[in-house]
């Protein structure tokens, strides 16, 4: 099974508070990870994601390019408080404090 997903990233510190521009991620995920997202996740959902980055450019319907970010081979750690079918790790197992 595979998913993807979209998360949004904003700007931190001062400038996030300047700014309403939204960047959206894509994330694809595979297999055991992927039914843990499907089953877990819905709008709002926290979660930590970590993969390899990949962009890429597109033409758009109107005739525009595009471009898209996009999170390759993630791995997914749920980060509300109640716990996600399937999620064999928590916040305290992420490598940063």
């Amino acid at each position: 099974m595979q998913i993807s997903f979209t998360i949004p990233g904003a700007p931190k510190g001062k400038a996030r508070a300047r700014t309403k521009i939204t960047e959206w991620l894509t994330v694809e995920t595979w297999e055991r990870q992927a039914e843990a997202c499907n089953e877990a996740l819905h709008k709002g959902s926290k979660v930590f994601v970590e993969g390899t980055l990949e962009s890429r450019t597109y033409d758009k319907k109107d005739g525009g390019q595009g471009f898209s970010l996009e999170i390759k081979n993630a791995r997914v750690v749920f980060l509300d408080k109640r716990e996600a079918t399937g999620n064999t790790e928590s916040a305290e197992d992420l490598p940063f404090d």
